[in-house]
């Protein structure tokens, strides 16, 4: 891959087809509130969910799970928070996902309520 930014579009992109495939609607993609970003937002039959993509072409720097640590926690919840915010939708069930990807075979794994507030 030639470069993080293009790893990372790369990597969005096959999650969202596989979301859509999976019967999510797709609400935002990169929404950024106060410097904090979701990469998805999405919504299934119970819930709006914020969603971290972590792409990955090797294990050298361990899972994408691993990598979304209380920190990246808190500026994904900050970005929920705007959204729902902004979208009215502060009565709403939320969850949190990750989805790791591997790019060199294209694997996607769902890690669902992966953390929570």
């Amino acid at each position: 891959m030639a470069d993080k930014k293009e790893k990372g579009d790369r990597g969005e992109k096959l999650a969202t087809e596989f979301l859509k495939k999976r019967g999510y609607a797709i609400l935002a993609q990169n929404y950024r509130y106060s410097r904090c970003e979701a990469d998805i937002v999405a919504r299934d039959e119970s819930a709006l969910v914020f969603v971290e993509v972590k792409a990955r072409s090797g294990e050298l720097y361990g899972s994408g799970r691993e990598s979304v640590d209380s920190r990246k926690q808190a500026h994904i919840v900050k970005a929920a928070l705007g959204y729902m915010l902004t979208h009215n939708a502060m009565e709403t069930t939320i969850r949190f996902d990750v989805i790791e990807v591997e790019l060199r075979c294209g694997e996607v794994t769902h890690i669902i309520d992966a953390f929570r507030v």
